[in-house]
């Protein structure tokens, strides 16, 4: 076990607006190619972040308070790491399952 948590609800805590994001990087660039691992784990906006393989770098769940809040957040994200070549965002319309619980029975 990690940690114990309580889930809340985004809305109830003021952030409705939740959006997944893709994130590109360009890796021949001079970047320290960890300085975007460490901004994305303290940035309090990002809920979730995966580096992944595909067409991405990184899948980002995001919460924001509205768009304007996002555009911030996503504005900040850029200008703070030059690494970052391309955004995708996709607006979570509704949350049909939300969890981290892990199954532990046998498969």
């Amino acid at each position: 076990m990690r940690a114990q948590i309580a889930v809340v609800d985004p809305a109830a805590a003021g952030r409705p607006l939740t959006m997944i994001v893709t994130v590109e990087i360009d890796r021949r660039g001079p970047q320290d190619p960890a300085a975007l691992d460490r901004w994305l784990a303290a940035e309090p906006a990002v809920q979730q972040a995966w580096q992944v393989a595909g067409d991405a770098d990184y899948t980002l769940v995001v919460t924001a308070r509205d768009a304007a809040g996002y555009r911030v957040f996503l504005r900040r994200l850029v200008a703070e790491n030059p690494a970052v070549v391309r955004c995708r965002s996709g607006m979570v319309l509704e949350t049909v399952k939300r969890g981290l619980a892990v199954p532990v029975e046998d498969d």
